[in-house]
């Protein structure tokens, strides 16, 4: 242990235990349980060392007070990107002065808007609030899921938008969400836990409510294979599909929806009101928190909220308006529609929309980087009745889009984004003009999961977008098809100026080429090697794409080197480069991270004393291996929402599901020995000199439990020699990367302090900025 910190004492109470045919003694299991005897002592006291060791840093303030600035210049409150249902606009932003997110609508793209939900009103107590918005496709209902101090806990509601009636007030599943509507609104498919246990193991099942009726009690006689699961219906009304698998997805049941067993003719739902696909852009990825404060509400379907005055969150259900469809009398509950089987193939990916009868879609069968295809919905298994619209090649095609009688397709060009406007038989219409070489994203960042988001958000005539580059502040587009018009909504189009970009390339393990840019002042001294921090993701088909630097910014300003890896479990570049770094194949990930930084060394951008390495969520897991296992390599590192003992991730239900389709199950044989090769926890050597360590844990992540972080914070405090501190922060109120507006701007405020510090950098007084 390093006689420099004071740390908390952490008892070693060793514990017996067998996984997956190991056996091993845990010393610190204890700590797995909040409530146990002691535990909330300890982290308390963790976390008030940890404050005080980075706020005691003398230029703390400054740099607070330069992150506030470059946060504002961004105008990351209003970073949403907005969509159409019927005849409404909808988008979520956080007002001057107010810490969460308001939900607002409006008759025009470009406003006027008005409040629907403010969240900021309904959390009498403070607690931070987060809500998954969905619009019913004519606008005019809301339900939406609200979840408390990031817990993952959400209670579903449905309202009137004009009047705030409350039509449904929560079912009785848990984690409910991911709504889509009938196309005339008279019901809705969502997604739910079956169990109403919050500790059992997740089992995703799909339900039916019909408003007017009780909520349901059963799903639909569906067994999905998979741990997630999303419904979806098609433009024109007539069809349902459940999409299945959120890492590789494929439309596993097909139904249609005017042919429901238990509806007298007249009451199915009306085709000709259909406006909308229900492709649920703006869901976070599912083991991705948020890279930059403006992340903080990511999309109207992520976490908007609040209400117009006189709203109440609390008013009993009531019966819907006398002109909503709803159910016949003598309609029978549980009557389900008639699924069938679709594309059962689970080796590759299909993602795409129904057009007529037919299911469009972007597949990497017979393409890695993905080609565009046309699916007959009669013999999907017999792929010699497919058409190929797009053939595949170095391109990565990241989804489809119907907008009108066009589609719209989005595509990665060496991490670049292009967006491409075809007719419906793959002919090219045109390109939408981007402002620059960039990201495209639905969620305004540069980030894309390829399972689940496309990086276009459509409606009958236009598609909406957020562009963004590692010097360009993200900014909110509309785009229309038909006049060729590209309209800036919103978004302050800040720039950085003085700083270039550049690419370099290293060469892993195996052979395989790992590129990486860099982004640093262009009167930076590269005849000598500069502080250089190094971030990278490599997980869940997540491409991870330039981004603003929005606070980093402060960093490079300061003399820093921001490089961004890219290493293989991504999807930047396609199937093979993610199947290429995950299960068995995961320490590709972290010998791709390793080359990276040896290049960088190499080429005297940098040393190891002044190098650090940052990630969160999966990139929190790759900078915890790193410094396991090269401890030489780095003078810190940042593990922010980490998952750090993969042996017993089981005991935590989200944190299964979110951990065993990447990296494999501890329980099976199998995998067990993969796992225990590279769970920082089990490598924390004794008398070992790590690098300064910052473990930056939610209380409340459900994904990345804190417990993780406490266990490997007491166990690397044991094991270090070095002076270098390793450090406990824990924020109150905080779950996987969602919180309050204030808490996130102190988050990377905080880690961003820690960094600057251990390498030795002190932000610019406000007259020598970048802008």
């Amino acid at each position: 242990m390093s006689a420099s910190m004071p740390y908390p004492g952490a008892p070693v109470r060793p514990e017996r235990n067998e996984v997956g045919g190991l056996v091993f003694d845990d010393p610190y299991q204890w700590m797995e349980d909040d409530d146990g005897e002691g535990v909330a002592e300890w982290q308390r006291a963790q976390d008030e060392l940890a404050r005080s060791y980075v706020h005691g840093w003398p230029h703390y303030d400054r740099l607070a007070a330069r992150v506030g600035e470059l946060v504002e210049q961004m105008d990351a409150r209003n970073l949403v990107v907005p969509m159409r249902c019927g005849p409404r606009w909808f988008r979520g932003r956080i007002p001057e002065g107010r810490d969460l997110m308001v939900l607002e609508t409006a008759d025009d793209v470009t406003g006027p808007w008005r409040t629907v939900i403010d969240l900021n009103e309904l959390s009498s107590d403070g607690a931070p609030l987060r809500m998954s918005p969905q619009p019913s496709p004519d606008g005019s209902l809301l339900a939406y899921s609200l979840d408390a101090s990031g817990r993952e806990l959400p209670v579903l509601k449905v309202i009137e938008i004009d009047t705030g009636k409350v039509l449904l007030d929560g079912v009785p599943q848990q984690r409910p969400g991911l709504v889509t509507w009938l196309p005339d609104g008279s019901g809705f498919f969502y997604m739910a836990n079956e169990s109403t246990d919050p500790r059992a193991p997740l089992r995703w099942r799909v339900f039916f409510h019909r408003l007017g009726q009780p909520p349901p009690t059963e799903p639909e006689p569906i067994d999905i294979p998979h741990m997630f699961a999303m419904p979806k219906i098609s433009r024109d009304g007539r069809w349902a599909l459940i999409q299945v698998d959120h890492l590789r997805p494929r439309p596993h049941y097909l139904a249609r929806l005017e042919t429901h067993p238990a509806q007298r003719p007249g009451t199915h739902p009306q085709e000709a009101s259909a406006k909308t696909e229900r492709d649920h852009p703006h869901g976070h990825p599912a083991d991705h928190p948020n890279r930059h404060p403006a992340s903080g509400h990511s999309g109207v379907g992520d976490s908007a909220g609040g209400g117009p005055e006189g709203l109440r969150a609390e008013r009993p259900a009531e019966s819907p308006s006398a002109d909503r469809p709803h159910q016949p009398q003598d309609e029978q509950p549980g009557v389900s529609w008639q699924w069938r089987e679709f594309i059962t193939d689970s080796d590759h990916l299909y993602k795409g929309v129904i057009v007529g009868d037919s299911y469009v879609a972007v597949t990497t069968a017979g393409a890695a980087r993905g080609r565009l295809v046309r699916i007959p919905l009669d013999s999907p298994g017999d792929p010699a009745t497919w058409t190929e619209l797009i053939p595949g090649g170095d391109t990565v095609l990241t989804g489809v889009t119907l907008v009108g009688d066009r589609l719209v397709l989005g595509e990665l060009v060496d991490t670049v984004s292009r967006v491409r406007i075809l007719d419906l038989d793959g002919k090219e219409l045109g390109e939408v003009p981007l402002p620059g070489p960039g990201s495209v994203s639905s969620v305004a960042q540069g980030v894309i999961a390829l399972g689940v988001m496309d990086q276009v958000i459509g409606c009958e005539d236009a598609i909406t977008f957020g562009y963004t580059s590692y010097t360009q502040s993200p900014t909110v587009y509309h785009y229309a098809l038909e006049t060729g018009v590209l309209t800036r909504l919103q978004g302050a189009g800040h720039t950085l100026p003085g700083l270039v970009t550049s690419r370099v390339w290293a060469t892993s393990a195996d052979g395989t080429r790992v590129p990486c840019t860099l982004v640093h002042r262009a009167d930076l001294d590269r005849s000598r090697p500069q502080p250089t921090l190094l971030h990278a993701y490599g997980g869940f088909n997540i491409a991870e794409l330039a981004s603003y630097l929005g606070p980093l910014a402060a960093f490079v300003e300061a003399g820093g080197v921001y490089a961004h890896a890219h290493v293989r479990g991504g999807g930047e570049f396609g199937l093979q480069w993610w199947e290429g770094g995950r299960l068995h194949a995961k320490q590709n990930s972290f010998d791709d991270l390793y080359a990276v930084a040896e290049q960088l060394i190499a080429d005297g951008v940098t040393t190891p004393d002044r190098l650090a390495v940052q990630g969160a969520s999966n990139g929190g897991l790759l900078a915890a291996v790193a410094v396991t296992q090269r401890p030489d390599l780095w003078r810190a590192a940042v593990c922010t929402a980490p998952k750090l003992d993969l042996m017993r991730v089981v005991r935590d239900p989200v944190g299964t599901a979110a951990t065993l389709p990447e990296y494999g199950n501890p329980n099976n044989p199998a995998d067990a020995p993969v796992l225990m090769a590279y769970s920082p926890y089990h490598h924390v050597e004794p008398d070992t000199a790590y690098p300064a360590i910052l473990l930056d844990a939610g209380a409340n992540d459900p994904r990345c439990p804190v417990w993780h972080s406490r266990k490997f914070a007491a166990r690397a405090q044991a094991a270090t020699t070095s002076s270098h501190p390793v450090l406990l922060r824990v924020w109150s109120g905080a779950g996987h990367g969602g919180t309050g507006w204030s808490t996130i701007v102190q988050q990377q405020t905080y880690w961003l302090a820690f960094v600057m510090h251990e390498l030795g950098l002190t932000p610019l007084p406000p007259d020598h900025t970048t802008g």
